[in-house]
């Protein structure tokens, strides 16, 4: 990118299409910012359903049963057993736990890391975590704010939310530092470099 020029985002409408299990049938989902399904319409865009969540994802009864697809950021709930279903663990909106440990190791010096069943640093109202997994951002307290904000307009741009989950889906971690001139990657390889 040139000196001097901002790479820019749009937020554009936040919906999906999602084809019935009866042919032809189509449905609009519309979601928030995390990702969270909040009403479901049919083909000629009446809302057909409405979807309220609880922080950590339990659905709200005034709102009726959870989707029978996406539903809490905009992942499947099993109806069988109440969990959700994402894509590298299952988690309980219940407990506000995953089922099994985080599949990537701890980040250090993150005191929210040493508890491997919780749910996006237990800030479910700030944080979401498409996949069990993690793209650490390593930096001082100000670019890792300033990451977090540019993935969160990422996420939220054309085709930004599978890019993220396709990172997020990835075995290893990925690294988000900045670039100091003169200095090398601390982790070569793995890395987004970030000029400011």
């Amino acid at each position: 990118m040139d000196a001097g020029k901002t790479l820019c985002f749009a937020t554009v409408a936040l919906a999906f299409t999602s084809s019935g299990l009866v042919a032809g049938e189509v449905h609009y989902y519309y979601t928030d910012p995390n990702g969270n399904v909040l009403a479901k319409a049919d083909a000629q865009g009446d809302i057909v359903a409405r979807y309220d969540y609880k922080p950590y994802g339990s659905s709200v009864p005034s709102t009726g049963a959870p989707p029978d697809g996406p539903g809490y950021s905009g992942h499947v709930n099993d109806p069988d057993t109440g969990l959700i279903y994402m894509q590298a663990r299952y988690y309980d909106p219940g407990s506000a736990r995953f089922l099994s440990v985080d599949p990537d190791d701890p980040g250090l010096g993150n005191v929210f890391n040493y508890n491997r069943h919780e749910y996006v640093n237990n800030n479910p109202v700030m944080g979401v975590d498409p996949t069990g997994r993690v793209i650490q951002i390593v930096g001082d307290t100000n670019f890792k704010q300033r990451m977090q904000a540019d993935i969160r307009t990422i996420r939220q741009g054309p085709g930004g939310h599978v890019l993220i989950e396709k990172l997020q889906a990835t075995p290893n971690i990925i690294y988000v530092e900045p670039q100091v001139p003169g200095q090398g990657q601390q982790h070569p390889g793995r890395s987004f470099r970030h000029f400011h």
